[in-house]
């Protein structure tokens, strides 16, 4: 299910949408979705979210509760998404903590009108940008 943006990170994003559902791989240390980890599961596709009404005219977040490019998510789905989003009149934002994968699909026509994001962790501190950090 399409659902409004609630967050700050991307105020262009109206939308997010999560086709592909589960616990992520990555487990980062500020991630918000690890507050949710006891009750996700294996990752899996939800077919159901490929009959979804995109809407248009909208930026969709894609997988912002999920890294659908991580090693653990299967190709097909990924196509599969890249697919459906490419079917409606939206622009989208796809985030990754493994960009060389999203080079696999690069190709794909989606990315005509997206917005491709990746983010880094490390574990050094440093306090003049990172006071309010979670």
């Amino acid at each position: 299910m399409i659902k409004e943006s609630k967050g700050n990170m991307y105020e262009f994003v109206t939308h997010t949408w999560n086709p592909i559902k589960g616990k992520c791989s990555h487990g980062c240390t500020y991630c918000y979705m690890k507050k949710m980890c006891s009750r996700l599961n294996t990752p899996r596709l939800d077919a159901a979210e490929l009959t979804c009404y995109l809407e248009c005219l909208n930026f969709i977040f894609v997988g912002s509760s999920i890294d659908m490019w991580a090693e653990d998510i299967p190709s097909h789905w990924i196509q599969m998404v890249l697919d459906y989003c490419d079917r409606s009149a939206n622009k989208y934002l796809f985030q990754s903590k493994n960009p060389s994968r999203i080079l696999d699909f690069i190709a794909h026509p989606v990315f005509h009108h997206s917005v491709v994001c990746t983010t880094i962790e490390t574990n050094r501190f440093y306090p003049e940008i990172m006071r309010n950090s979670p």
